[in-house]
């Protein structure tokens, strides 16, 4: 336990380690210092696969459209054409800045002593931290629009996918309420499984009984999880001309 309250409380964050777990350059044969550099690291490759998906892109950009302003405006993970601006010292002082318990939830899981659980926590971790003004790191909440924002995005051609010509994808967004307002969350939630799940459902008889789309795209649904809540209808596997049957059909 030791051990591992150091890895997550008390990360080294060594300049060896950002070199292997960032980004680093590396000879793409690294037996000829003659070829040509290439950039590797563990999430700057994890990241590259995660955009790999058209859907993922979608959804990625969705979310960095509808909520510009704010953190949610930008890839959590990392952008992999944004990765390799980073570096070491900014690394460093991201963590010194926002990874404080000040700014922390703790949670504990599973059957054991919850007492002597956090005794420990507390004595080990906690109890050498001062308590700080954490007001700059809170997530504001999107500045509302007074008129709605079209945005397009492109992406690569999936070989496995629809025809060229379906290969589209259409989401509308509107944002909810703050997810701190539980009850209207919870009814938000709710209403929005009855909008859009089942056959007898609105949306469903709307949008998927016309058979014009591949149906649903993992945007659908309602978001509880983020500062500004929102709900979504997304379609996939449809022609850009039918784009405007479906915010008609919205509407």
């Amino acid at each position: 336990l030791d051990k591992r309250l150091t890895l997550i409380f008390r990360p080294n964050l060594a300049y060896l380690d950002f070199l292997q777990e960032g980004w680093r350059l590396e000879h793409s044969n690294v037996h000829d210092k003659s070829s040509e550099y290439v950039i590797k690291g563990v999430v700057y490759n994890e990241m590259k696969g995660a955009f790999s998906e058209n859907s993922s892109v979608f959804s990625q950009n969705l979310l960095n459209n509808l909520l510009p302003d704010n953190t949610y405006g930008f890839v959590s993970g990392g952008n992999p054409l944004e990765i390799p601006k980073l570096s070491h010292k900014n690394l460093v002082d991201f963590h010194s800045k926002y990874y404080h318990p000040s700014n922390a939830r703790i949670y504990t899981y599973g059957n054991f002593n919850l007492l002597k659980t956090l005794e420990y926590v507390s004595s080990e971790y906690l109890s050498d931290c001062n308590g700080i003004d954490n007001s700059y790191s809170r997530i504001p909440s999107q500045a509302r629009w007074d008129k709605p924002r079209n945005v397009h995005i492109s992406s690569r051609f999936d070989n496995m996918g629809a025809p060229f010509e379906r290969q589209n994808q259409i989401a509308i967004a509107l944002l909810m309420s703050d997810v701190t307002d539980n009850q209207e969350t919870f009814v938000l939630h709710v209403l929005s499984e009855l909008l859009i799940r089942g056959p007898n459902s609105s949306f469903y008889k709307s949008l998927i009984e016309p058979n014009f789309s591949g149906g649903y795209n993992q945007a659908t649904g309602y978001d509880p999880q983020i500062k500004d809540t929102f709900f979504c209808v997304g379609l996939q596997d449809l022609r850009v001309e039918d784009f405007g049957s479906v915010q008609d059909i919205f509407d």
